[in-house]
């Protein structure tokens, strides 16, 4: 016998509404902190659970920027209601949204005991062909790539960073920041400075400079005024809803320096920068 949907809907969190007979829908209120609620969200579907209801709609119109400890909560909770015959299925995802999920990885919310896993351990079945490949990567080195400026392109040019760069050392939570940057640079390219049409590219340089790890990305595409978009606020973001900026504000927090030059022969170069650890 299923519970009312109205005696699980006393909550400070999230509204809860009953759509259709099977179907329950979850919106976490205007003014909350997603990922603060993670845990009261962890509870409330596991009471939608214990109530008889496992075909949910999670609602993101008001989760802009999941952070991997809510993502891995949405992750879990699906796999629970499949598990129960069900499944849950997000509505209203907006583009920084689904950037995030899509720029998630276990390897960014798990923690790896270094001691019991080499560094090699770590890479991909497609990332070890990739070191293969570059496995003469040295100090004092680069390599380049080109690719088309397309979304599906993006997981090659992270992959093709993030190996050299954990080839030269970068430490693991250094690699995942490193990649969120490297993803935000072009899919900003291929958005903006390309607006999605075919036919451009995406030229990626990696360097390993003594004790600094740096990544070039250059197209010539519709440059940007990076210099304007100093002072970036994103508590007045998350309130108005506004998704201008927060990419660069992302790529910013994600390495130790970025520099970008426009050159209307050579094109737009913007540069990311890690420092080593020894």
């Amino acid at each position: 016998m299923r519970a009312e949907v109205n005696s699980l809907s006393n909550t400070q969190i999230a509204t809860i509404e009953q759509v259709g007979s099977d179907i329950v829908k979850i919106k976490v209120l205007d003014g909350i902190d997603p990922n603060n609620a993670v845990e009261d969200l962890c509870i409330l579907f596991e009471k939608i659970f214990k109530a008889g209801y496992n075909q949910i709609l999670f609602d993101m119109q008001n989760v802009q920027f999941p952070n991997g400890s809510f993502i891995a909560m949405l992750i879990e909770n699906t796999h629970k209601a499949r598990r129960f015959g069900g499944d849950v299925q997000i509505i209203h995802l907006s583009e920084m949204a689904r950037n995030h999920l899509a720029i998630f990885t276990p390897l960014t919310y798990l923690t790896i005991g270094m001691e019991a896993v080499s560094r090699w351990d770590l890479v991909s079945e497609f990332h070890t062909s990739t070191l293969a490949e570059y496995e003469d990567f040295e100090k004092g080195d680069s390599k380049t790539i080109d690719v088309d400026a397309v979304v599906d392109s993006l997981n090659v040019i992270t992959h093709f960073v993030t190996v050299l760069a954990q080839k030269a050392g970068l430490k693991q939570v250094d690699l995942s920041k490193l990649k969120i940057a490297v993803y935000e640079v072009c899919m900003n390219i291929i958005e903006h400075g390309y607006m999605f049409e075919p036919d451009h590219s995406i030229h990626v340089q990696a360097l390993w400079k003594d004790h600094r790890f740096e990544v070039n990305i250059i197209d010539h595409g519709k440059p940007f005024d990076f210099y304007n978009e100093d002072g970036y606020n994103v508590e007045e973001a998350v309130e108005e809803k506004r998704n201008s900026g927060f990419g660069l504000y992302i790529i910013k927090r994600s390495v130790d320096e970025v520099k970008y030059k426009s050159d209307p022969e050579k094109g737009n170069r913007l540069t990311l920068i890690k420092y080593i650890e020894e």
